[in-house]
């Protein structure tokens, strides 16, 4: 049972855990073939999410610590809230598989703000999430997470352009990739 505690209180295991999550994300959005079923989706989905929700927590006590002051943690609050207006009206679309034509590209919206809202999600909610538990290592992970995420994005912008064509070549010239209104990312 030691070891068993030993593992669930190290932060690394709930990071390696949703770097396998990730793999599993971009697996789903680059194949043709795994990509089709969702339920592989939606495990790659839960287990880059859940580990990452887990890691700040302080039972995980093998990491250091900080207690937020007022300031950090209403930054921490504010990420967390933005991060669900981004993600939420991304569950209307087909999620959790590859992209596919039978979908007319979305501009609009959120999707007039940031080509990826939902991995846009992905890099704000964790950064908050750790702020409001003030996990150091949660926060340091934050720029491995961003890396994942813009990763991701090319994977699935190269579908995006073969299935739109100019159509996406031209959104992508209008709107910003990740970083509302950073077009260099």
């Amino acid at each position: 049972m030691g070891v068993i505690r030993d593992v669930v209180i190290n932060p690394f295991f709930w990071a390696f855990l949703s770097a396998v999550g990730w793999a599993m994300g971009m697996l789903t959005v680059g194949s043709r073939t795994v990509g089709r079923y969702a339920l592989y989706g939606m495990t790659g989905s839960f287990l880059a999410q859940v580990p990452r929700i887990i890691l700040p927590l302080p039972f995980v006590s093998h990491q250091p610590h900080f207690s937020p002051n007022g300031v950090v943690f209403t930054v921490g609050i504010l990420l967390c809230a933005m991060s669900l207006f981004f993600y939420f009206p991304g569950l209307g679309m087909k999620i959790f598989t590859h992209p596919t034509s039978t979908e007319p590209l979305v501009t609009d919206g959120l999707y007039g703000i940031v080509r990826h809202p939902i991995l846009f999600a992905n890099i704000i909610w964790p950064l908050g999430w750790s702020a409001l538990f003030g996990s150091w290592i949660g926060i340091a992970l934050v720029p491995v997470w961003f890396l994942l995420v813009y990763l991701m994005s090319f994977i699935e912008e190269e579908w995006m352009v073969e299935i739109y064509g100019d159509a996406y070549r031209a959104y992508q010239k209008q709107v910003a990739r990740l970083i509302p209104f950073v077009k260099f990312l």
